[in-house]
């Protein structure tokens, strides 16, 4: 198995905030396409792999997340385990319905991670 490539000083970019798509932001180390310590988002989360605690996205690249931006932390707290949340809801919805469902899935989790800046209390 290839080596899993590590984002430090993560946060979750969101459509609105990059223009281009939602995903990962952060410095990325132990990558095969980019230098250790380059800034990069990545491409759309797709799911959650637990066994591991790895993050994939659609493109199938995979990524464990080191320590969070302290910025983004104080914002959106116990950010992992709500992404990871929202991941496995989308996974559980997607087996109930057929069909592709990246786009709602895109715009719910951007919808929801926006909800938890605006009031983490409400999560």
């Amino acid at each position: 198995m290839s080596k899993i490539a590590r984002l430090e000083k993560w946060s979750y970019v969101t459509k609105h905030q990059h223009k281009k798509h939602s995903g990962l932001a952060g410095d990325v180390y132990d990558s095969p396409q980019f230098d250790n310590g380059q800034n990069i988002i990545t491409s759309k989360l797709a799911d959650y792999d637990n066994e591991n605690d790895v993050f994939i996205t659609t493109r199938g690249s995979r990524y464990k997340l080191g320590e969070i931006d302290p910025e983004y932390a104080e914002m959106c707290p116990d950010a992992k385990e709500r992404i990871i949340e929202v991941i496995n809801k989308r996974k559980q919805e997607s087996t109930m319905h057929t069909g592709d469902i990246s786009l709602t899935f895109e715009s719910d989790f951007d919808d929801t991670i926006q909800d938890w800046l605006k009031d983490p209390e409400d999560g």
